[in-house]
């Protein structure tokens, strides 16, 4: 199940790039309602990497450590948007393999999935508070 594995790696670089730009995204954050809530994304995302590199190796593939190109934006609200983008379009790649998949994968992509909606709407949080400082 090589494709599988294949679509499981683009995931895994979008979760990866997560993990390495989100720290960026909090550090220049005065608020700490939003931090606290970008932390608890970032945790998350350090989880779902585990288990995607977990399957594609179960899956005989080496898991593909390469980061997602980031997007270099100034505006913290631009990166959050973008990053929301990032969480659909993982959401995505787990619902097109989650028909392909059965026993402990087709569990993991399912709460993967709803992590990922969840994801989406603690950014729309996050954004909502940094909104009301401008």
């Amino acid at each position: 199940s090589l494709a599988l594995a294949k679509m499981l790696n683009v995931a895994l670089g979008i979760e990866y790039a997560t993990i390495v730009h989100l720290p960026r995204y909090i550090n220049r954050l005065e608020d700490r309602d939003a931090a606290k809530k970008l932390e608890m994304l970032l945790f998350d995302s350090i989880r779902h990497m585990d288990i995607v590199s977990s399957h594609i190796k179960k899956m005989g593939v080496e898991p593909d450590w390469e980061i997602a190109p980031v997007t270099e934006l100034e505006d913290i609200i631009g990166l959050l948007r973008h990053q929301q983008i990032l969480e659909l379009e993982t959401k995505k790649i787990y619902e097109q393999i989650l028909p392909l998949a059965s026993g402990e994968l087709a569990t993991d992509l399912k709460a993967l999935i709803v992590a990922e909606q969840k994801h989406y709407e603690i950014l729309e949080d996050v954004i909502a508070l940094l909104s009301t400082h401008k």
